[in-house]
């Protein structure tokens, strides 16, 4: 029976399964880990070859973009907090039309509320060693400066997810970075690792928690902070993993050739960890939230690798066969 609520779980919410409706069977579980090493053996080598290239040639590529060399501004803290606040809002909206049911509601407002929540409380969490780091070391507290450029990392992730009909979709939850004075690349690759374990463990630690909030939500006449509430559980535990996820992956400028530069063995250990987690509770069609749609959504995933790797022996390939440059063409990017 269908009834009319003013305040109602989000598509976004019920489409994350809990703890009792991830399949266990030895054959799904199995499924997801042979999955999950494909994937890994599919972004580490064109990860790294991307990268080497990119090193080689960055001066090129910038240029391909009419990008010159950046000036640093200084901007004031009230200024970076104002920033923050106004970008994390404008994520909760933003990552709220990941759920088809999202419009001007009640359960909508709730729906933005605990999607900025959980936008804020990963970001804080994800730098938290980084910022007691600083703390004990500097003594001075390391500075959150917001990421402009990561709202087209959103809006890809909210405009690939209706494309692909994911639901809910894919939410990326960084939107901040730090500053803080140059550290070694062991330091950086320790804290960075020790940022990712945690939220791995406040992910899972919240999916398993969240099932009597969920089952509060559920009733008939549950009020707007329990389903609030609710939406922010469920935003925690996808958000940390796909942050998890897109962070680690060892392409420059994101936090997993921090990691590969300290220890391959632990970004391999962290990686696969939290790609196994999506692919066997996200992504698995008998249990994870893709299979409210279609049941060949892990390979639409697995498509979206592959073509990364091509589109990695591509890039290498053009620089690496392409005629070589005279001494005045090589001045000129100068």
């Amino acid at each position: 029976m269908v009834t009319h609520a003013s305040v109602h779980r989000s598509a976004f919410a019920t489409s994350v399964p809990g703890p009792g409706q991830v399949s266990t069977r030895l054959r799904t579980v199995l499924n997801s880990v042979l999955i999950t090493a494909g994937l890994v053996l599919l972004i580490v080598f064109p990860a790294d070859l991307f990268n080497a290239t990119l090193d080689e040639n960055y001066d090129e590529v910038r240029s391909w973009f009419g990008l010159g060399p950046r000036s640093p501004k200084t901007i004031r803290p009230l200024q970076q907090a104002l920033a923050l606040t106004g970008f994390i809002a404008f994520g909760g909206v933003l990552y709220g039309f990941l759920s088809p049911d999202f419009g001007p509601n009640q359960s909508s407002l709730a729906l933005a509320l605990g999607l900025s929540v959980a936008l804020a409380l990963i970001t804080i969490v994800f730098r938290l060693p980084f910022l007691l780091h600083s703390k004990q070391h500097h003594g001075e507290w390391a500075r959150l400066k917001v990421l402009p450029g990561t709202a087209l990392m959103a809006v890809a992730c909210v405009a690939l997810s209706r494309l692909l009909n994911f639901q809910p979709g894919y939410l990326y939850g960084l939107i901040a970075g730090l500053e803080f004075r140059r550290e070694a690349d062991d330091t950086t690759g320790r804290l960075t690792s020790l940022a990712a374990l945690t939220i791995l463990i406040i992910g899972l630690a919240t999916w398993a928690a969240r099932a009597p909030i969920a089952a509060a939500a559920a009733r008939e006449g549950a009020g707007f902070w329990v389903v609030a509430i609710d939406a922010c559980l469920a935003a925690i535990f996808v958000a940390g993993l796909t942050t998890l996820v897109f962070s680690l992956i060892p392409l420059r400028f994101l936090e997993g050739t921090k990691v590969t530069k300290w220890s391959r063995a632990a970004w391999v250990g962290l990686f696969a960890s939290g790609l196994f987690a999506c692919v066997h509770i996200l992504l698995q069609p008998s249990s994870g939230y893709v299979g409210h749609t279609q049941s060949n959504q892990k390979w639409v995933v697995i498509a979206l690798f592959v073509g990364f790797g091509l589109f990695s022996i591509a890039f290498w390939a053009y620089f690496r066969f392409r005629p070589a440059r005279t001494p005045t063409e090589h001045a000129a990017l100068r």
